[in-house]
């Protein structure tokens, strides 16, 4: 038998050489194959490890900013739960006045409907027998009256005569909460859009955690007193009522929780006394004194009428049929 020709050997070697390419490619594809699925699953796991131990970024980081429409119509949904006539209670309210000489006062504070007069609050003296309000201003305390107020002003009728805004987020009480600004469009009108101040508002039912706060003439010295601050060095005077300046500031947390609903647990109103000079400058200790301080707190909460855990949470997710009206 004959061998190949040197035309069919050369033929033969190139189909091995061909066979022996493709062969290595297959190789080669399957250990790169193999390597992207290693890096994959190595990828995979290390970001597991990475949540698992809490070593991964900032879950604000990745999450998507909050929408602050959705926020104020949830806030606004919340608000009502105050304005239902199904909600009536009453609390033992304490008064602690911290200025000089301690001084406690006790009251009953009463909420309820009147079909005649709407919505009425009022106290009276614990202890005594006399259902006669009392009105505590009139014996000098200081004392924020509605504690719970705070809530209204983000129901739908007061938005237009304010400005909000989203502030970051915190943890509050244990529980995710997101900052929102408040501040009053003028004209001012008391009782109505006279406050500047930050919400702490919870993310999942859209009720309020915390409120800080200062009314409009408190908000106006306090920013007053910040540019004196910075501005000092320059200014070639400054009127002597700016270089000390007393300024109340209210905070109120809602700790008390019923059937889902948060009402106020504790009120605290400060008068801080800014010193403005060469050396001051913000959140130093000696430049910033707490004068006087009152603690409103509230306990013993009776319920005599509030809806129920599955109609709050109806309330409060959105559009429901036992929405509360305004």
């Amino acid at each position: 038998m004959g061998g190949l020709s040197t035309r069919q050997h050369n033929d033969s070697a190139i189909r091995r050489t061909h066979l022996l390419k493709s062969r290595n490619d297959f190789e080669g594809k399957i250990v790169r194959g193999f390597k992207v699925r290693l890096a994959w699953r190595c990828s995979r796991a290390w970001l597991l490890a990475l949540a698992l131990t809490g070593a991964a970024w900032p879950l604000q980081a990745v999450e998507p900013e909050e929408s602050l429409p959705e926020l104020l119509r949830g806030l606004d949904r919340a608000s009502r739960l105050y304005l239902d006539s199904v909600l009536r209670f009453s609390c033992d309210e304490t008064i602690t006045e911290s200025g000089g000489k301690q001084s406690i006062h006790k009251f009953s504070y009463i909420y309820i409907y009147d079909d005649k007069k709407g919505f009425v609050d009022y106290r009276t003296a614990r202890g005594r027998r006399a259902e006669r309000p009392v009105d505590p201003g009139k014996f000098g305390i200081r004392y924020l009256q509605r504690s719970y107020f705070w809530v209204l002003i983000f129901h739908k009728t007061r938005q237009p005569v304010h400005r909000y805004q989203l502030a970051g987020r915190e943890f509050v009480s244990g529980r995710e909460a997101v900052k929102v600004s408040f501040e009053p469009l003028k004209p001012y009108k008391e009782g109505l859009n006279d406050w500047y101040g930050i919400a702490w508002v919870d993310t999942d039912t859209f009720q309020l955690l915390r409120v800080e706060a200062m009314k409009v003439e408190d908000h106006a010295a306090f920013v007053q007193m910040k540019e004196d601050r910075a501005n000092i060095a320059h200014m070639r005077s400054i009127p002597l009522e700016r270089l000390s300046v007393a300024i109340e500031s209210v905070s109120t947390d809602f700790s008390v929780v019923k059937n889902g609903m948060r009402f106020p647990g504790k009120t605290e109103i400060r008068i801080t006394r800014y010193h403005v000079s060469l050396t001051s400058r913000p959140g130093h200790g000696e430049d910033a004194v707490v004068e006087d301080r009152t603690l409103q707190s509230y306990s013993h909460y009776l319920f005599f009428g509030v809806r129920t855990t599955d109609e709050v949470s109806d309330i409060l997710s959105g559009p429901g049929a036992n929405r509360p009206s305004p």
